[in-house]
């Protein structure tokens, strides 16, 4: 059996949910994993980091640990 068509979308909204995050609680590992694939590039382009430009990806993106822990209501030994 082929895999090549077993996926399904997940809008970018779904992060403006009740249910994500709920109450104030961290992001679980499955909610953290959803949010990185919502982030990442889908196509090339420029984004800047202190001050200099820097060509992402698709796929790649560019966020500090210390950004993820306090999206995610992690620690950054978590992330």
């Amino acid at each position: 059996m082929s895999n090549n068509g077993n996926w399904f979308a997940v809008s970018r909204l779904i992060f403006d949910h009740y249910l994500v995050g709920i109450h104030g609680r961290s992001y679980t590992e499955t909610e953290a994993w959803l949010w990185l694939i919502s982030q990442a590039s889908y196509e090339r382009h420029e984004v800047m980091n202190k001050g200099q430009p820097v060509v992402l990806d698709p796929g790649q993106m560019m966020h500090a640990r210390v950004y993820l822990a306090e999206t995610w209501g992690w620690t950054e030994d978590k992330v």
